[in-house]
């Protein structure tokens, strides 16, 4: 179908642009993949860090937070929250420094191991150097410091305690997130103080992990059909083996709950369950109804290594 010249040009000038913006898309995702594009990214990300990351690894791990999963400054992410939580457990329950293996795993899946191994560089050796300089000047110390001196060390130490403190907070509220993680938390921290040994806390780090496992597995289950039991045997209508065996079988999921219809006749006793979502086609949902609704899901390519390279590294470090 020929259409009038005055709406043939636009239409023709919008489908080249639009051909020319998924040439300059291709070479733009051409180029990212390119071992050299990758390091840059890397250095421009991560180059300042080792000169302004002071307080340790709780606040390495807020900084990190807001850089790489926040994306402060509108600058990219590199992984979402959920991954970010798993490499914090994992980070934390691995022997050596925290915040540098964190570092090193978010830089591992956005751009590859060599440039894993530059993030790693730009974050350990203005410390290294800096520390050996301070060796140095040590050895030229005497017994007791200068007043000046130990006035700064003071001084440091007083403000690094509040920056651990603020980031134990935020850090706190993703990840105690129920009653169960609130009590590891505070069974952890009181036998921290009780006992302090190298093997301790790795162990407690064990008993947590499996605790949680065992909850989540088998015992939370456990424990909710006996209170649907114990409730069904109290109420005015004690409940038959059909309903108990259908109330066991029946999962509770978001946005479902179970309704007991004590008002159909003996024929008909099961349970069924209802689900209370509201409908798209009946009425409308609001902003309220539906607060996930502008967000994107995060997809972002990732860089992993084979499962043989990791064993094979792993034997060479160890």
């Amino acid at each position: 179908m020929l259409l009038p010249a005055c709406f043939s040009r636009p239409i023709s000038s919008l489908r080249s642009l639009h051909w020319r913006w998924r040439g300059f898309a291709t070479r733009r995702d051409r180029n990212n993949n390119r071992l050299s594009s990758r390091l840059l990214d890397v250095f421009l990300r991560t180059w300042d860090l080792g000169f302004t990351s002071f307080g340790g690894p709780p606040v390495h791990f807020r900084i990190l937070h807001e850089r790489f999963v926040q994306g402060k400054g509108g600058k990219e992410k590199w992984v979402d929250e959920q991954t970010y939580q798993e490499l914090f457990a994992i980070c934390q329950g691995l022997p050596g420094p925290a915040s540098t293996k964190m570092l090193f795993c978010l830089t591992l899946l956005h751009a590859g191991f060599i440039p894993a191994l530059l993030a790693f560089l730009l974050w350990s050796m203005p410390g290294a150097i800096g520390m050996y300089s301070l060796a140095i000047g040590v050895q030229k110390i005497g017994d007791t410091l200068p007043s000046m001196v130990y006035a700064l060390l003071s001084g440091l130490n007083s403000s690094t305690v509040g920056i651990i403190a603020l980031a134990a907070v935020q850090l706190a509220e993703k990840a105690i997130y129920d009653k169960l993680t609130r009590i590891l938390v505070i069974f952890g921290a009181c036998a921290g103080l009780c006992y302090n040994a190298l093997w301790y806390f790795p162990l407690l780090l064990v008993i947590g992990g499996a605790v949680t496992v065992l909850w989540n597995g088998w015992m939370s289950q456990r424990i909710r059909k006996m209170e649907l039991a114990w409730k069904r045997r109290h109420s005015s209508q004690p409940a038959t083996d059909t309903e108990l065996s259908t109330i066991q079988s029946i999962p509770m999921e978001e946005g479902q709950t179970v309704a007991l219809d004590n008002t159909t006749s003996s024929q008909n006793n099961l349970i069924r369950p209802r689900n209370v979502a509201p409908r798209t086609g009946s009425l409308p949902q609001t902003s309220a109804d539906s607060p996930n609704n502008n967000i994107e899901p995060h997809h972002q390519e990732t860089h992993t290594v084979p499962l043989l390279t990791g064993i094979l590294l792993t034997i060479f470090v160890f």
